[in-house]
């Protein structure tokens, strides 16, 4: 029969369990109401206040493609006194990590370690890296579905504790719990990032179609690529196939973006590697013996720090591929991290590299026809301005010869000159005529010169101003000038105009002109 003592202590122990499953039904329903991976975080700190843990960690793993676990990556993380030590979206390559033992030990049971220091299921990298976090005692309670891991809960303290049956019970009951919640979780931030990342690349493909540079498609490629992935080191190099050349177009340092225009052929290196082999391509961990192999000559006695060359940890590399064109690659890299890529990364740096690679050609063959079209204008230009050149050329050479022929000088006998005038005469006329007559008087050394206006249908004071000016320079060369061929049209229009002809001396026609001519110089006409 029970004693009294006993049913006071059966009593307790009821209300415990009972204060305990109405904690569990409240975590239950704190747990369903979750909307993201700081509220899940809110929940399982709950549990640990009264325990005084010092930090609450939940991390989510990642699948390869046979469901074995590869990555571990922190989601949420609580400290309760200073500055975070472990930052969201830190990963943790599973194969190489050394709390992989601990954390994957079992799918269904939680691993707790009173004493870091001491347990036997951590090697000496495990125990001194939880040491250098300040914990000294860890809960690590899984999360799997079905067999398969979907995340892990971590609980630290810096002091060695021991763990009551209550609270191991808890920690089991809080795994079943959490779980599907963090599979919901997950599975909602994956559907969110996935949208984001088409989104992304929807908006790039449409943003591509409005450049029509070969640089302005590589810079719209480096900032949309720096919304999908760490690209803070990037670069691009082209592929002449006919020249069979490298071209750096485009390399960002550090952010930082840089045009190096560089150019180099058959270096066996990581950007021919890709394009030769015209797959995307991951080498980290071991990149800088991936070069050393590849390179020749100094490169093998040499390495390539001691060259004062920065090695990347990490370089993922994607062709730019149109049909069977492989127009170049592009390539992120990183200095830090040995494990920085995966096979997202690579299907991220395919998907980008697709659009990328289509709107390089069209800006290639932009290029190129703005270039035929320009070599073709300047042609034209050249052929316009040199047709230009030949019409100025039959101009002047039509214009001196009419020039010469409104102006004409006959010799017709020894120091006797006739100028006959036909047409109007303006003032450039006039100013051709004079010149004309100065330049045959000093060529034939002329004594008389006729000048014969039956030709001129019109004289009018600027005329007759003009032919006084160009009779008086002849007078002034040493030469008679003599006018003849007066029509009675003009001579009325003289006399109208009220023009003085009187020191001039006048004929009716040429014929008495040349007689009167060659009077003057002692020869004599007989019939």
């Amino acid at each position: 029969m029970a004693t009294s003592t006993d049913l006071k202590a059966r009593i307790a122990e009821l209300e415990e369990k009972q204060m305990q499953v109405v904690a569990l039904s409240q975590m239950s329903r704190d747990l369903s109401g979750a909307q993201d991976e700081n509220d899940l975080l809110q929940v399982l700190v709950w549990p640990t206040i009264d325990t005084d843990a010092s930090t609450v960690t939940l991390v989510y793993i990642d699948l390869d493609a046979n469901g074995d676990p590869v990555w571990a990556k922190v989601a949420a993380h609580w400290q309760r006194e200073g500055a975070l030590d472990i930052p969201v979206g830190t990963r943790y390559y599973l194969p190489e990590f050394p709390l992989t033992q601990l954390w994957l030990a079992d799918p269904g049971e939680p691993q707790l370690v009173a004493d870091v220091t001491v347990d036997e299921r951590l090697d000496q990298e495990g125990r001194e890296m939880l040491v250098r976090l300040g914990i000294r005692a860890l809960a690590v309670i899984p999360m799997s579905q079905a067999g398969h891991w979907v995340g892990l809960a971590l609980l630290g303290w810096e002091s060695p504790r021991s763990f009551g049956a209550q609270e191991t019970e808890v920690y089991h009951m809080l795994s079943g719990l959490a779980c599907p919640v963090v599979k919901s979780l997950r599975l909602t931030h994956e559907a969110r990032v996935r949208l984001h990342e088409l989104s992304v690349l929807n908006e790039l493909g449409q943003i591509l179609t409005t450049r029509l540079k070969v640089m302005e498609v590589l810079e719209e490629a480096f900032r949309q690529a720096s919304r999908l992935i760490d690209a803070n080191n990037f670069y691009v190099a082209l592929y002449h196939r006919d020249k069979n050349e490298i071209f750096l177009i485009i390399d960002v340092v550090d952010g930082h973006v840089t045009k190096p225009y560089a150019t180099w052929r058959n270096r066996g290196g990581f950007i021919e590697h890709v394009i030769r082999r015209r797959v995307p391509v991951i080498a980290q961990d071991t990149y800088a013996d991936w070069m050393a192999e590849r390179q020749r000559g100094v490169y093998k006695r040499i390495s390539l720090t001691q060259l004062g060359v920065r090695v990347p940890l990490s370089v993922l590399g994607v062709p730019l591929i149109v049909g069977d064109e492989v127009l170049g690659m592009m390539a992120v890299r990183d200095y830090d991290n040995p494990r920085a890529y995966d096979e997202h990364s690579l299907e991220l740096m395919t998907s980008i590299a697709s659009p990328v690679a289509i709107a390089l050609q069209n800006a290639q063959l932009f290029d190129n026809l703005e270039r035929m079209v320009a070599e073709r204008t300047a042609e034209l230009q050249a052929s316009v301005e040199e047709q230009t050149r030949l019409q100025q050329q039959v101009i002047e050479a039509q214009r001196q010869a009419l020039q010469e022929l409104s102006t004409p000088i006959i010799p017709v006998v020894d120091r006797i000159l006739v100028m006959p005038l036909i047409g109007s005469i303006d003032t450039l006329r006039a100013r051709d005529i004079t010149r004309s007559l100065l330049a045959g008087i000093r060529e034939h050394r002329a004594r008389v010169v006729i000048l014969d206006i039956t030709g001129v249908p019109v004289v009018d004071s600027g005329v007759a101003d003009y032919l006084n000016k160009t009779i008086q320079a002849a007078r002034l060369k040493g030469a008679r000038t003599i006018v003849t061929g007066i029509s009675d049209a003009v001579a009325e229009t003289i006399v109208d105009l009220g023009i003085d002809w009187s020191g001039i001396e006048t004929l009716s026609d040429l014929q008495s002109g040349l007689i009167v001519a060659l009077g003057s110089l002692g020869i004599k006409l007989t019939r």
